[in-house]
């Protein structure tokens, strides 16, 4: 009895419980685009970056260690 119990709690649970997003579904698409203009400027066209086999980072184009979250803030 407590098996059957115990699947029916775990199946009531994910299925029925509401389910909130924890973050602002405005912001993220803002976030996403400034992600892509931000690789987009500095390593190519989407396109290219998803059908390159192989590619070499200049130096320059390296990213710094906050340099996503700097991104963010603005």
């Amino acid at each position: 009895m407590v098996i059957v119990s115990t699947i029916h709690n775990n199946h009531r649970v994910k299925q029925h419980i509401s389910k909130e997003r924890q973050y602002n579904e405005d912001l993220l698409d803002i976030r996403k685009r400034q992600l892509n203009n931000f690789y987009t400027q500095r390593f190519g066209q989407a396109t290219f970056r998803q059908h390159v086999k192989h590619y070499t980072v200049d130096p320059e184009q390296n990213l710094d260690v906050n340099e996503i979250h700097r991104l963010y803030e603005d």
